[in-house]
C-alpha cells in the first residue's frame, strides 16, 4: 500500500496505467516543460494558491479570493453573474452586489497579475457571466475525487489491493474539510459529500488493517475517522476490536464510554446494539 507522504507536485499527473477520469470530470492537468503543474491549489483544509518559484499573490480583498475559490471549483463552464452574486453576496440587504462583483473581478485580476505575467490563470468575461481559464493547474480536491472514484471502481472489479492504494492516496490528500475557512453556504454540499467520501475510504483502510492483523494501524485510522465524525459508531466498534486483540481492556472501556457520552451529547441517543455487543465481547476476550 502506498503510504508515504508525497508533495502534490510529485503526483499531480500520476495516473494508474489504463485509468481515465470519470465522465464529466476534469481533463488531465497540463504541465510545464519540467512535467510539473505551474499552479498548485489546495482546497482540502486551508486554502492555498501556490505559484511557481514561490511568487506571492497580493490579496487586497477577501471577496476577490472567494471569487477565485468559486471559479476554480466551477471552471468547467461560465458562471452567470446572478449565480456568483447569490453565492458570494447572499444577504438580500447587500448594497449594489452587481457593482461589488465587478470590484471583486478587478481585484482578482490585479491579484493574479501580481503573481507574474506568465501565470496560466485568466478571468474571462462573457455577456452575462465569468469563467476561469486555467491550464497548468493542479487541485487537490480533483486528485482526491479521482482516487476515490478509481478506488471504488477497482473495488467493484474485485481488485482490492489496488482499491486500497487509491483509498490510501485519497486519505493522504484529505488534510481538512473542503474550504473549511469559508462560512458561506455554497461550499457546504460539496464539503459534506467529500467528507463522506473520505470517511468511506478511511473506513475501508481501517477494516483492511484489522483484517490483516495490523491493530495499531487500525487504531490510528479509527482515531483519524473520529476527528472528522465524532459520532461514527463503526469507528468506535473497530477501536474496541483493536484494543481487545491487543489485550488493552482499559482502552476498550475508555472508547466505549466516550462513544456513549458523545452520542448522548451530540444526538441524544444511545449506542446501537452492535456497539454494545462489541464492547462486551471485546471486554470478555470473546472476539
Amino acid at each position: 500500500m502506498d503510504s508515504p507522504r508525497r508533495h502534490p507536485m510529485a503526483v499531480a499527473t500520476a495516473r494508474h496505467p489504463g485509468s481515465s477520469m470519470t465522465a464529466g470530470g476534469p481533463a488531465p492537468v497540463e504541465t510545464d516543460a519540467g512535467g510539473e503543474p505551474a499552479v498548485l491549489v489546495t482546497c482540502l483544509g486551508r486554502f492555498q494558491f501556490r505559484l511557481p518559484a514561490g511568487h506571492p499573490i497580493e490579496w487586497r480583498s477577501t471577496k476577490s479570493r472567494a471569487l477565485l475559490q468559486y471559479l476554480l471549483n466551477h471552471r468547467d463552464r461560465p458562471i452567470p453573474r446572478d449565480t456568483l452574486i447569490e453565492a458570494l453576496w447572499p444577504d438580500p440587504r447587500a448594497l449594489a452586489p452587481a457593482t461589488s462583483l465587478k470590484v471583486a473581478v478587478h481585484g482578482l485580476r490585479h491579484a493574479l497579475a501580481s503573481g507574474g505575467t506568465d501565470l496560466p490563470v485568466t478571468i474571462v468575461a462573457h455577456r452575462s457571466a465569468y469563467s476561469l481559464e486555467a491550464s497548468r493547474i493542479w487541485l487537490d480536491v480533483e486528485e482526491f475525487e479521482h482516487c476515490y472514484q478509481t478506488g471504488r471502481a477497482s473495488e467493484a472489479r474485485g481488485f482490492i489491493a489496488e482499491a486500497l492504494r487509491y483509498y490510501a492516496r485519497a486519505a493522504e490528500l484529505y488534510r481538512g474539510d473542503f474550504l473549511e475557512e469559508i462560512a458561506d453556504e455554497w461550499p457546504v454540499f460539496r464539503r459534506e459529500a467529500l467528507k463522506d467520501q473520505y470517511l468511506f475510504a478511511a473506513t475501508a483502510l481501517a477494516r483492511a488493517a484489522i483484517t490483516s492483523g495490523d491493530y495499531q494501524e487500525g487504531v490510528a485510522l479509527c482515531q483519524q475517522i473520529l476527528t472528522r465524525d465524532r459520532c461514527r459508531e463503526e469507528a468506535y466498534q473497530m477501536l474496541m476490536v483493536c484494543h481487545g486483540k491487543l489485550g488493552q481492556r482499559g482502552r476498550i472501556r475508555c472508547w466505549y464510554d466516550l462513544c456513549v457520552r458523545t452520542l448522548k451529547t451530540e444526538l441524544d441517543c444511545n449506542p446501537a446494539p452492535e456497539t454494545s455487543d462489541t464492547y462486551l465481547r471485546a471486554l470478555s476476550g470473546a472476539l
